[in-house]
């Protein structure tokens, strides 16, 4: 999926069950951190942090490894983001 923003759309589920991995288009690395754990009564929070240094290669690997994109406005289909992402 491809988001405007690293909070879109994320749960404290998702980062709590570690079901995402997200990066930029310049390849810099976010992990999902728990501020505040899930729990009976709460949601949570969380917050995201950069992890190592930004590397286009990390972008693109995501992209090789997934199977479709959802409908964006920024790219139709997976060709389109792999020639975004290479042509920098």
């Amino acid at each position: 999926m491809i988001f405007e923003s690293l909070a879109q759309w994320v749960e404290p589920i998702d980062i709590d069950n570690e079901e995402y991995r997200f990066c930029d288009e310049k390849g810099q690395r976010y992990v999902g951190v728990m501020v505040r754990a899930v729990g009976r009564f709460g949601a949570g929070t969380f917050e995201f942090r950069a992890e190592g240094q930004p590397e286009v290669k990390n972008a693109a690997d995501l992209v090789d490894q997934a199977t479709g994109v959802a409908p964006n406005k920024w790219h139709k289909d997976l060709a389109s983001l792999r020639r975004h992402l290479t042509s920098a």
